[in-house]
């Protein structure tokens, strides 16, 4: 289960607890107050952590930087909202493939039936078959050069 965010009034003295020894500025506390709605639990942790481990000289300052490059989720700059990705797969999401090949396939078959209702039944196969059979010779006798 994944933790609640608490108050920032509550974070605050905490993280002043934490760091003792660095001098926090009020600018830097009213920048995180505005910018902490915006942001994951998750990612105020890993921030914290990260500037921690990084031994920062102003970890306050340090986090307020990193959040600001974060994305919220309602981004207007975003690029694709439809996308996602799952490491450094690109998974498309909303997109319903079993539709859009049933649509592909009613094209195909309405234009077999225009051709074999002009050609004759049957016409539109052959027809595919012998441009099936005429690149397979060009492509046989193809040579690099």
């Amino acid at each position: 289960m994944a933790p609640t965010k608490p108050p920032i009034e509550s974070l605050l003295p905490y993280l002043g607890e934490q760091i003792p020894g660095c001098g926090i500025s009020d600018s830097e506390l009213n920048e995180l107050r505005r910018i902490y709605p915006e942001v994951s639990f998750k990612d105020v942790k890993r921030v914290y952590y990260e500037a921690i481990n990084k031994k920062a000289m102003q970890p306050i300052s340090y986090m307020v930087r990193r959040l600001q490059v974060l994305k919220p989720a309602n981004d207007p700059f975003k690029l694709n909202p439809q996308a996602k990705y799952n490491g450094k797969i690109r998974v498309e999401i909303g997109t319903d493939w079993n539709a859009k090949n049933a649509e592909i396939q009613a094209k195909r078959d309405a234009q077999r039936q225009a051709y074999d209702r002009v050609h004759g039944t049957g016409a539109f196969d052959a027809k595919v078959h012998a441009k099936t059979v005429e690149l397979q010779r060009i492509f046989k006798t193809l040579t690099n050069k």
